[in-house]
């Protein structure tokens, strides 16, 4: 076979059709990135190489450690041409370009933040933006609550730019899922008990929630990205956060809205949704989603089942738990990331991609393993 674009790869994969190579998805923290690009695999283009390690150490070593902190996240603006070159074959994209998602900064209690569009407080500490101050703190204010307009092709820009400059990328843009995105606004356990005590108040934010989706999935699949990306967390990793009925009621129609506006705009549609899922395949199936990430290993989700049922209808992007390849010796973190695609690549329709952020707590021989098993898997030598 000739070889593919990374356009050409992922979309023949979603299809079940045949590939060149086994689709990469790449997934990591910005202090891994540095530490990937500074003493794993530096980039080929020695200025580039340097460019990072200048990072690397301005960041480790500024006054401030909240502010340095924050500098290592900008890693993440530089990271798809590395990923590029580490075999990635998928360009992430936010919704609006990143500097026009600030609505201002400041300290509180000595901490830094900054505070986006959205109303929400993020404050600068360790390796995330964390969650501080909500918009929609009791059921009244999420009752209220008016989303920003993002209408205007300007928040799609970098999109558009991207396309023009990479036309064989498959470009991933993001979209917000209601029930993980709503806990970004009232307060997770309100949102959970709320479906009980005040549930049209729920439900009408939900459907806010999903309206203001669709016109993000609208506005990025004409700029130019390949597919949107839902990303909506519904279980922990041993259950469902809510019960199937439940889901039913509040999230199905919101999801199944998403699904067809993507394919409505000739998009495919991919869902992140961590934890046990495996009870919702059948729902998820029949609205018509084409990827589902991450599947993790976990006890109640079945991935040799899942494929046997589903394998001819979703695609699985998995394959590599960020949870096991730091915590597994790097012979056995190869084994484990070599059997799962074993498992996964059955019948087609896979993409090799981390179950969530890899983390910096990865020691370097596994994060060596971990290429070498890529470089295996996606060459079909398991």
């Amino acid at each position: 076979m000739k070889k593919l674009t990374s356009r050409e790869r992922v979309r023949r994969a979603v299809r079940g059709h045949d590939v060149d190579m086994i689709p990469l998805m790449l997934q990591i923290e910005p202090h891994t990135i540095l530490t990937l690009a500074t003493k794993v695999r530096p980039p080929k283009n020695p200025v580039k190489a340097a460019a990072w390690k200048a990072l690397a150490d301005f960041s480790a070593n500024f006054p401030n450690k909240d502010i340095g902190q924050y500098m290592t996240l900008l890693s993440l603006n530089y990271a798809k041409d590395y990923f590029s070159e580490l075999g990635g074959d998928f360009s992430d994209y936010l919704w609006t370009p990143i500097p026009l998602w600030f609505r201002g900064a400041g300290f509180k209690e000595d901490k830094l933040f900054i505070k986006d569009m959205y109303g929400e407080k993020h404050f600068i500490g360790g390796q995330y933006l964390e969650m501080g101050e909500l918009p929609c703190p009791d059921k009244d204010t999420l009752a209220s609550y008016q989303f920003p307009d993002v209408s205007h092709p300007v928040n799609f820009s970098h999109v558009r730019i991207a396309r023009r400059a990479n036309p064989d990328a498959f470009m991933l843009g993001c979209a917000p899922g209601v029930q993980d995105w709503g806990q970004r606004f009232h307060p997770m356990q309100s949102i959970y008990t709320g479906m009980i005590e005040y549930p049209e108040i729920i439900k009408g934010f939900f459907e806010k929630l999903c309206d203001h989706s669709l016109v993000i999935i609208r506005g990025m699949l004409e700029a130019g990205c390949d597919a949107i990306c839902v990303q909506d967390d519904y279980g922990t990793q041993q259950s469902m956060l809510i019960s199937k009925k439940m889901w039913t009621e509040f999230t199905y129609p919101m999801i199944k809205r998403q699904i067809e506006e993507i394919h409505a705009c000739g998009g495919i549609a991919m869902l992140h949704s961590c934890g046990v899922v495996a009870p919702l395949l059948d729902k998820l199936a029949d609205a018509g989603l084409d990827v589902l990430h991450p599947f993790q290993p976990l006890p109640g989700n079945d991935l040799a089942a899942a494929k046997k049922e589903y394998g001819n209808r979703l695609c699985f992007a998995t394959g590599m738990c960020v949870q096991r390849i730091g915590q597994l010796s790097p012979e056995d973190a190869y084994k484990d990331i070599v059997g799962t695609a074993k498992v996964a690549a059955e019948g087609g329709r896979f993409i090799l991609a981390h179950t969530n952020g890899l983390q910096n707590d990865t020691p370097i021989e596994n994060l060596k393993a971990m290429f070498e098993a890529i470089d295996d898997v996606r060459a079909f030598r398991f």
